[in-house]
């Protein structure tokens, strides 16, 4: 439905380049590089109560460039899942709608 470039955000660890995909049932997010310190291709399904949530980015220099949202799939059992995703550059607020 919907696919594109994103930045997976680790707070407090790393930031990497993701290419997202948006499925009827759920989303993957896949590196765009390869190496050593790039995260595992990922592979959710929707929960019926996920919940996408607009974050705002402090502490950091031109934080105006940068459009952080967290994606949560609440599960039913076991942990839910939090995902801190966004887009950079003057047109970033754009890409997050």
């Amino acid at each position: 439905l919907v696919c594109g470039a994103i930045l997976l955000i680790n707070i407090g660890e790393s930031i990497h380049e993701m290419s997202f995909v948006v499925h009827a049932r759920g989303f993957t997010l896949t590196p765009t590089k390869g190496g050593g310190s790039q995260p595992q291709h990922i592979v959710r399904l929707w929960s019926p109560f996920t919940l996408v949530e607009k974050c705002q980015v402090k502490a950091l220099q031109q934080a105006e460039q940068w459009a952080v949202f967290k994606l949560t799939v609440f599960r039913q059992q076991g942990t839910d899942l939090s995902f801190y995703l966004g887009s950079s550059g003057p047109d970033a607020d754009r890409q997050r709608a």
